[in-house]
Order: structure tokens, then C-alpha cells, then sequence
């Protein structure tokens, strides 16, 4: 093998194993969790500037998520239940059981939460896989069955978010099914462009968080 055919086969098992990465993940009954691996940018390029924490569990009824941002400028300005949270910092779950969400066309619930603990969801429909074939319906946040809140800490840049997402989003599935899910940050930190981080990469440039097909696969053990 010359220096040239060892650089390409070098390339290539490189390219194979960033495609291949195995987002998967095993969800513990509450109160114990799991956390989930750190916060890679929507391209794959690197880790984010901000990195993001997350952690879960399930019970009967749902799944519990903790959000734990670093962030030296969480602006939002929103304060109305599904206003565009997406504009500005967030933090977001894409969700839905493996049976709506593994082939065309695509459903899934789309779910975000400011800094200052304002709520966005809705059920998505993506025809093509990606952010040209999407339509949306908006849920009342109060009537959704989510609990959720957010904690700001800006003397040591930080904020926390905690979101419940019920079955009941999806009648009929319970914790026996298996789901697919992704989950996502947008933040602007000081003197820098914005970043869309995410903890499976969608490989997409410009950003585009609605890949299904980078969804990754939540386990919840019984």
C-alpha cells in the first residue's frame, strides 16, 4: 500500500466512522437517569462552543428531560406559548415512536423550551426528510399534558430546562415502544455567530435540525 491508497483508505474508515456513530441510548425508570454524550455542532464539524448536558428517564406516563446549558447570553425575548423560541436560544426535543418516524413521510413532535420558560410544540409532518417538506400543527401548551420550566443562573452563565413529555401525545404507545428522538440547542455566545448544536448531527450545512434519519434511539428499560 502506497502513501497515497493509505491516506484515502484513511480517509474513508474516518468518513465511516462519523456516519456511522451509534446515537443510542438505554433509559433508566426514574429516579435514576442517563446522560447522553456531548453536544456536537448541526455539521459535525466539532463540539460546541456552549455545550449543552442532557439527561433522562421514563416512568409510565412519560419521559423526564433535564437540559443543562452553558451560556454566557441566553437571549429569547418571547414570552407567549408557541411563539418562534427557535429565533433566538432554546433548547429542543424532536420526538415520536419508531413506527411514525422511520420513513417518508415522517411524524414526529417538535418540542422547545426558552430560557425563560416559554414553550413551543407542535406535530410535525416531513414529506421529504429534511427542511423543505415540513407542515405543522401547533398544540395549546396548556392543554398539551407537558409539564415544563426553565432556571436561570446568569451570574455563573448558565440555564436549566425541564420538560415531561407524556404518552399521551401519541395515544395508544406506552414505554414498551421504541423511540426516536433527537435533541438540539440554539445559542449566540458573546462575540461569536450563532451555533446550532445537537446531540446526534444532522450533517447538514446550513443548519437543519428536521433529519429524521440522524434521529437517534431511546431504549427505555422496563
Amino acid at each position: 500500500m502506497n502513501r497515497t491508497t493509505g491516506c484515502l483508505f484513511l480517509v474513508a474508515v474516518l468518513v465511516t466512522l462519523c456516519t456511522a456513530a451509534d446515537y443510542s441510548a438505554s433509559v433508566p425508570v426514574c429516579p435514576t437517569t442517563t446522560s447522553l454524550s456531548a453536544f456536537i455542532l448541526d455539521d459535525g464539524s466539532g463540539k460546541a462552543v456552549q455545550q449543552t448536558n442532557v439527561t433522562l428517564c421514563h416512568d409510565d406516563n412519560g419521559i423526564q428531560v433535564e437540559f443543562g446549558c452553558v451560556d454566557d447570553n441566553p437571549r429569547n425575548p418571547y414570552t407567549e406559548c408557541n411563539d418562534p423560541l427557535y429565533e433566538y436560544s432554546v433548547v429542543e426535543m424532536f420526538v415520536a415512536p419508531a413506527s411514525d418516524a422511520s420513513a417518508a413521510p415522517y411524524v414526529y413532535v417538535e418540542l422547545e423550551v426558552s430560557p425563560n420558560g416559554v414553550l413551543f410544540v407542535a406535530n410535525i409532518t416531513n414529506t421529504n426528510g429534511d427542511c423543505s417538506g415540513i407542515s405543522d400543527v401547533l398544540l395549546p401548551c396548556s392543554t398539551s399534558g407537558l409539564e415544563w420550566s426553565a432556571t436561570r443562573d446568569d451570574a455563573n452563565d448558565r440555564w436549566s430546562a425541564s420538560l415531561y413529555v407524556p404518552f399521551s401525545l401519541w395515544p395508544g404507545k406506552s414505554s414498551a415502544d421504541t423511540w426516536l428522538a433527537n435533541f438540539f440547542r440554539i445559542d449566540t455566545p458573546k462575540g461569536m455567530s450563532k451555533e446550532y448544536s445537537c446531540w446526534s448531527p444532522t450533517m447538514a450545512s446550513p443548519a437543519c435540525f428536521h433529519r429524521p434519519k440522524y434521529f437517534g434511539s431511546l431504549e427505555l428499560l422496563q
